[in-house]
């Protein structure tokens, strides 16, 4: 997933993955997203809003 249109990586596809039975991360990459994202000043495109 990318925070900038030039490499985008859909946020249900990121979800999907991270919902898989190998990875079930999901919580921590909302986190490491979210944490980019406020370096950047720019909303996450996690963010459920």
């Amino acid at each position: 997933m990318s925070l900038h249109a030039s490499a985008v990586t859909p946020q249900f596809e990121v979800r999907r993955l991270a919902n898989l039975p190998e990875y079930r991360n999901l919580p921590q990459c909302v986190k490491l997203v979210q944490e980019v994202a406020d370096k950047l000043n720019l909303k996450s495109p996690l963010h459920p809003d």
